[in-house]
This record gives C-alpha cells, sequence and structure tokens, in this order.
C-alpha cells in the first residue's frame, strides 16, 4: 500500500519535514511523498517577505528554508504537492506554475483544480477566507468566490 504524509504549517522547515519522514519510516514503512495543507513558506531568495514572516525569520531562519530547494541547491527527497497558505510569496507561484522546483519534485495544486497525487485524485483549497475582505487575484492569499 502506498503511504502518503499529510503534514501542515511547515513554514519553510522543509529540511525538518524530511528528518520526521526519515524517522516516521523507520516505524511505518516507505513514504512515497507528502501532501502539504498550507503555509509551506514558498519564499525564494528574491521574495518579497510579508509582515509575519520578516518578524519571525530574525529569530527562526528556517522559515526560509525553501529557498536553496526553489533555486535548485537542493533537491527535496521526497515529492511534495502542497496547497497555498497564507504566509507564501503568492507572485511567485503564479510565475512558477505547478512546479517550484527545478526537479519538479515540489509541486503547487491549484485552488478549485483536481491533481492525481499518487493515483488519487486531491481537490484543493488553498489560502484562507477572503470574507470582509478586499479582492485578491485568484493565487492570492485570500481564495475567492470563484475559486
Amino acid at each position: 500500500m502506498t503511504q502518503l504524509l499529510v503534514a501542515g504549517d511547515v513554514h519553510g522547515a522543509l529540511d525538518a519535514l524530511f528528518a520526521v519522514v526519515r524517522r516516521l519510516e523507520l516505524l511505518h514503512g516507505p513514504i512515497a511523498g507528502i501532501l502539504q495543507a498550507g503555509d509551506l513558506g514558498v519564499f525564494g531568495y528574491d521574495s518579497v517577505l510579508d509582515k509575519a514572516t520578516r518578524r519571525y525569520v530574525v529569530d527562526d531562519p528556517t522559515e526560509l528554508g525553501l529557498a536553496p530547494y526553489i533555486a535548485g541547491e537542493r533537491i527535496a527527497e521526497r515529492p511534495v504537492w502542497f496547497t497555498r497558505g497564507n504566509h507564501e510569496d503568492f507572485e511567485l507561484l503564479v510565475r512558477s506554475g505547478s512546479s517550484i522546483d527545478p526537479r519538479g519534485l515540489i509541486r503547487h495544486l491549484a485552488t478549485a483544480e483536481v491533481t492525481e497525487v499518487l493515483g488519487l485524485r486531491v481537490l484543493a483549497l488553498g489560502g484562507i477566507d477572503g470574507t470582509g475582505e478586499p479582492a485578491v487575484s485568484k493565487g492570492g492569499k485570500y481564495f475567492t468566490k470563484e475559486e
């Protein structure tokens, strides 16, 4: 049976997540991939950081831990599929399309689109509810009524 790990709110600490996967595999066998449910922390070296990330990165540099993967300096140990959270570089997500790393191992699941993940049909909803917030274009911090 194929095993898929579901994780949330990694906030850039992808190296730490891969370390946890290696420990879990000792107990449960091979994990074929990771489904990450928002706030992966997709920020490149040249990304404009949101207010919360700017504040936290001072004490925890792992908040920017995706940058070496995005730049191709590091290679993901497992395939990772993720939905956007409210702490990502949304412009980078739009520019990158479905894959944010050169090897195509870290893949963005677009909101309101069905994607096959290890033989499963996955429907993603990324971002947070924009109720009462100003309209934001598709792919931003808030999901839209259309999505």
